[in-house]
């Protein structure tokens, strides 16, 4: 007995759905990207003072957390 998804989709017909020539090919590009650039970061950071690497740590952790304050202003406004 074959099981269906909420909506009546077979599983298998709904990742074929998702899963596309394009969908792959946009994949297979973000991978070509990435890859290189890890190895990248990871000849920087291993060059960089550890005090330095902790301010930027730091500094991205305060960004990050300003920006969710301005957006949470932001949407209440």
């Amino acid at each position: 007995m074959v099981r269906q998804q909420p909506g009546g989709v077979h599983a298998r017909a709904a990742l074929t759905l998702l899963l596309n020539a394009q969908v792959i090919a946009f994949a297979v590009l973000i991978g070509a990207v990435a890859l290189p650039g890890a190895f990248l970061a990871k000849a920087f950071v291993e060059r960089m003072p550890l005090q330095i690497h902790t301010a930027i740590l730091d500094a991205m952790v305060i960004a990050g957390g300003l920006m969710m304050i301005f957006a949470a202003v932001r949407s209440l406004l």
